[in-house]
């Protein structure tokens, strides 16, 4: 298991790192991307937090449910009913799959998504669309794993602010953010764009 100097009040550095797309499906990009992880957790001078999205799988499964889902200028415009299938997608089965892997390596690792301890919140891009943008964040859980020397797996599902509408954040939006709230020493973006 890792274990961070992180410990007392002193504040850890972050490193933000995003993964989309096709690395976070290539079962060797993910083993070698964890591995890497677990060796930053463990030196104690940087707390990696991994970010992802999963849009491929959203697309698939949305399909296979007689969903088609709709792009505008390469966004999600995300409906009530596939809003459903984002949250079950990416705080699920995603999120579940890459801490198999986090746990397979011998690395402590928590999943979370936007909701969680209101990591961050937002408001919908539009009416009737429940594709949303960030309007605030609260990094205090991120903090108390730091502490604990886990690795937090975040997922870009969100609410609105009162907790009452789930929301779809892009992740690249959901990483920066993140990394601006702990004021990260490096944000990197891992995809096959």
């Amino acid at each position: 298991m890792p274990h961070n100097n992180h410990g007392g009040n002193s504040a850890p550095r972050y490193l933000i790192i995003k993964i989309g797309g096709r690395p976070a499906a290539q079962p060797e990009i993910l083993d070698a991307l964890v591995a890497d992880i677990g060796r930053l957790a463990s030196g104690g001078d940087l707390q990696p937090v991994l970010v992802h999205g999963g849009g491929a799988d959203v697309t698939e499964l949305s399909k296979r449910l007689g969903i088609e889902p709709r792009f505008v200028g390469g966004k999600r415009q995300t409906t009530p009913e596939e809003m459903q299938i984002v949250e079950a997608v990416l705080a699920g089965n995603v999120n579940s799959r890459l801490l198999r892997r986090f746990l397979a390596a011998g690395i402590g690792a928590v999943g979370l998504s936007g909701v969680d301890a209101g990591l961050f919140t937002g408001e919908a891009v539009e009416s009737g669309n429940l594709t949303g943008r960030i309007t605030a964040t609260n990094p205090a859980i991120l903090h108390q794993l730091a502490r604990a020397g886990l690795v937090p797996v975040v997922s870009s599902v969100s609410c609105d602010a009162a907790g009452t509408t789930g929301l779809n954040i892009n992740a690249d939006d959901a990483a920066l953010a993140l990394a601006v709230a702990v004021k990260a020493s490096c944000l990197i973006y891992l995809s096959d764009i």
